[in-house]
């Protein structure tokens, strides 16, 4: 049948606030990356890997986004992704 959504302004502030979040993360892959020799000599892997996961999680991510948005809502997603970049982001 027919579902009623309620649509709420904040919802564009959260998708910025997700975008932006989604910016730093690129960000942060492909400027780690770009320094081979310090991402071999730390973490004594190929930096190629590392662009390989980040593309893959990201692909995986969009194609998950709207069926985890449906069931948990923006909001719960928004903080989720913010708190698992961070988390990320620290390691």
């Amino acid at each position: 049948g027919k579902k009623n959504y309620t649509l709420y302004p904040q919802r564009w502030t959260q998708l910025a606030i997700l975008s932006l979040l989604a910016l730093l993360s690129d960000w942060a892959c492909f400027a780690t990356a770009g320094g081979p020799a310090t991402w071999t000599t730390q973490f004594h892997h190929n930096p190629e890997e590392l662009i390989d996961l980040f593309l893959f999680t990201n692909v995986a991510a969009c194609f998950f986004f709207t069926d985890i948005t449906r069931k948990y809502g923006l909001q719960k997603v928004v903080t989720g992704a913010a708190g698992m970049m961070t988390v990320g982001g620290l390691f």
